[in-house]
């Protein structure tokens, strides 16, 4: 039986672990106190690349990561290269992703542009965790700007590109590029679900009524059964008792449907 541990009483487990790990000179965790082969990196197999000690130094990252201790991470990898462990993409995606989610976008991209000059290509991993933090933190410029250079790359964006990309915008009430981002899914064979028009709905608060109707015609092309989800999407063309603009209501009465009566979803299991 796997149990749930609270964040907070994980933080504090892994926080005591560090405290007893540094008080015995933790490199005995990583099965470095001898250089037997005399490379240099700890592992004893001769060919310098510190493959016995990574594993362990990505478990020290990551566990710093999820108690937020970026800072205890960043020194984590400095210990890598100075030891020459060669830190792969998945520990700079672990970097980017822990400062990403303390907001330090700053701070991601500087690590970013760091496994570029380690000539490491960043992988579609890479990109998404950047582009929430760019968009996160406000930066809508940074986050459009960093999608168009991955398109100038070998990486091809994923089903969750572009739902990061349709989240942001929708944030930021771009929706006029909505179509073009529909489009290029189409371009890529990735299916535009249900969740996709849940947040293009969404978007549409910052627009009118008949954008709103525009993207529910979208939505029965590509045969989409709406659901409570996208009724609360809509709730700005619909709940309002003083609206006057009543097109979105009367599109739903149109189709013998109520905005407010659509098949209620499971919370964790919308689509």
């Amino acid at each position: 039986i796997r149990y749930r541990i609270p964040k907070a009483k994980f933080i504090a487990y892994f926080e005591q672990l560090l405290e007893e790990a540094m008080e015995g000179g933790y490199k005995g965790l990583l099965g470095g106190d001898k250089d037997e082969d005399g490379d240099g990196d700890g592992d004893g197999d001769g060919d310098g690349d510190g493959d016995g000690n990574k594993e362990a130094y990505k478990m020290l990252i990551l566990g710093a990561k999820r108690a937020r201790k970026m800072e205890l991470a960043a020194r984590f990898l400095h210990e890598m290269k100075a030891t020459n462990i060669l830190p792969d993409v998945e520990v700079y995606n672990l970097i980017i992703s822990g400062y990403c989610h303390v907001e330090d976008v700053t701070s991601a991209k500087r690590y970013f542009d760091e496994m570029k000059e380690r000539n490491l290509d960043p992988d579609i991993t890479t990109y998404n965790e950047l582009i929430t933090g760019f968009f996160v933190c406000n930066e809508y410029d940074q986050a459009v700007g960093l999608i168009w250079s991955m398109m100038t790359t070998s990486v091809k964006p994923n089903y969750m590109t572009f739902m990061i990309e349709l989240a942001g915008l929708s944030m930021f009430g771009e929706w006029k590029q909505f179509d073009r981002l529909i489009r290029e899914m189409q371009n890529e064979n990735i299916t535009v679900d249900a969740l996709a028009f849940a947040i293009i709905f969404r978007g549409t608060k910052s627009a009118d009524s008949a954008t709103a109707i525009k993207y529910l015609n979208v939505s029965e092309q590509y045969n989409i059964i709406l659901n409570s989800y996208h009724g609360v999407a809509l709730e700005r063309w619909t709940k309002p008792k003083w609206l006057k603009d009543l097109s979105v209501r009367e599109w739903f009465r149109g189709r013998g449907l109520h905005y407010e009566e659509l098949e209620e979803v499971q919370k964790d299991d919308p689509f």
